[in-house]
């Protein structure tokens, strides 16, 4: 890509974004962190190489982008994050008493999200990781 071609930086603004969302998300249990950090991976791998690399080096991300890279997987306590965050929307739909045609579409979404994560397998265990290496 050229150095200061437009794409280039939607792609940089795209993944500086959702880093930053992701970092809220890590305090805020109502924004997802890992997803966002996939997605600034993957705006990263089309815009710059360096942020790529850092990314996926880093210590608290990295393993989580490589884990769904990798093999598909979510961990655990991620997936009970997910869903408590999925139950505390669904039930601020209620709280704000929405329409009850928003609050069906919410739900069906919700519950789509919900079946999908759950459904992912978990990562591998730093020995079966190894011992993956090893054949």
């Amino acid at each position: 890509m050229k150095r200061f071609s437009p794409r280039r930086w939607l792609w940089i603004g795209l993944g500086t974004t959702c880093v930053a969302l992701g970092t809220i998300g890590m305090f805020l249990p109502l924004l997802p962190t890992a997803i966002f950090m996939i997605i600034a991976a993957y705006a990263f791998a089309r815009s710059s190489p360096a942020l790529h690399d850092w990314i996926m080096a880093h210590k608290v991300f990295g393993p989580m982008i490589n884990n769904w890279n990798e093999h598909g997987a979510i961990p655990t306590k991620a997936k009970i994050l997910t869903i408590i965050s999925i139950l505390a929307s669904f039930g601020l739909a209620f709280l704000f008493h929405l329409p009850v045609w928003a609050i069906t579409v919410q739900g069906i979404c919700l519950l789509l999200v919900a079946v999908f994560v759950v459904t992912r397998p978990k990562p591998p265990s730093p020995s079966e990781r190894g011992s993956a290496k090893q054949r």
